[in-house]
């Protein structure tokens, strides 16, 4: 089934262009490109006058769908949080999507925003100072390579691939290159061609790229790997592990916008069902998008609720530790819920 037909029956289905609280309807990801697979979703992407973020998944004739709904006011403000992050995933919905409903050319507006707030984040030098890295780069980066040198074999992996992720916002930055969603790094470091046909996205040198996707493929030499990718940002990490800074961790505040919370358990509850397909579907790349997942469940903890600290650390231990794939799922639906206690929800409406 060709894409415009897809979109078709997909309209017909769920009669989204004829509700009056969706202002505009974007269809975007690998379908619209002509780079999917039989397991590949119909992305669509809603901006709605108003209501809660949610993401709905359906079939359309056999075909995944996965349908985000936001708010104008709320996407007003995730843009912004999630740019902040060096994130832009926004920017490939609105420079590549196919638009079939825009309420007074609102598309076009946010597509030239997200440009305008790109640029304003890239003149940002937080993590590069005449090519290498900032001080301010190296106080957050040290706290984790403190940890990375004192923990155990296993709780190794979690600092490793935090580390990974570190090392390759760097290098993003330092070569004003669009930093890539963690979920999306393998497809895209893998295959240039359709990170450029997709994204129109200009991808880290081949040498990069092909040390990245060594060291998140296999953990089995973690202090070799760190060492080559560090001196392509050039920091020279003592691998003595002679680390004699000291700096304060940094204190999470616990987030009291209802919406905002909300928003965020979406988010998290999206990252958790790719990763568990992943997992199942043993991608190469599972074991660095697990950790990197654990890592951003255990920091949004204490921001979303952190009412047991303590069950919850126990867990994610038990997390780390865990490697039989039903196990590994199984954890992180627990670790979800232990986030959501308070508001409890239902997940059928974002996930299949």
């Amino acid at each position: 089934m060709g894409i415009n037909e897809l979109i078709e029956r997909y309209c017909e289905e769920t009669n989204i262009l004829e509700d009056k609280n969706n202002l505009v309807v974007i269809f975007y990801g690998s379908r619209t490109t002509n780079h999917f697979t039989n397991s590949s979703d119909l992305d669509v992407f809603v901006i709605t006058e108003v209501g809660k973020t949610i993401k709905k998944s359906q079939l359309i004739d056999g075909i995944h769908t996965e349908t985000t709904f936001i708010s104008n006011e709320n996407l007003k403000k995730d843009i912004v949080r999630q740019m902040n992050n060096f994130n832009f995933y926004y920017e490939s919905i609105f420079n590549t999507g196919i638009v079939r409903k825009d309420s007074d050319y609102l598309a076009e507006a946010y597509k030239l925003s997200v440009e305008d707030y790109k640029k304003q984040v890239f003149s940002c030098d937080w993590l590069k100072s005449n090519g290498k890295l900032s001080s301010v780069a190296i106080e957050r980066i040290y706290p984790v390579l403190v940890k990375y040198k004192g923990a155990n074999s296993d709780s190794k992996k979690l600092y490793y691939y935090e580390l990974l992720g570190w090392i390759r916002s760097a290098y993003e930055l330092m070569y004003n290159l669009p930093s890539i969603h963690f979920l999306k790094v393998y497809d895209l470091y893998s295959n240039p061609v359709y990170a450029q046909e997709q994204y129109k996205m200009e991808l880290p040198s081949v040498e990069f790229r092909s040390l990245f996707l060594n060291a998140i493929c296999s953990s089995e030499n973690m202090d070799e790997s760190l060492k080559l990718l560090f001196n392509m940002i050039g920091y020279k990490w003592d691998y003595n592990y002679n680390i004699e800074e000291k700096v304060e961790e940094k204190q999470n505040i616990k987030m009291k916008n209802e919406v905002e919370i909300l928003n965020r358990l979406v988010h998290l509850n999206h990252w958790v069902y790719k990763v568990e397909d992943m997992l199942l579907k043993n991608s190469l790349d599972k074991e660095y998008c697990y950790f990197i997942l654990l890592g951003v469940l255990r920091e949004n903890y204490p921001m979303l609720c952190g009412e047991d600290i303590d069950a919850f650390n126990l867990k994610i231990e038990q997390a780390i530790n865990a490697t039989d794939v039903q196990e590994r799922i199984d954890v992180l639906e627990e670790l979800l819920h232990l986030m959501d206690y308070q508001y409890d929800l239902d997940y059928d409406d974002f996930t299949l």
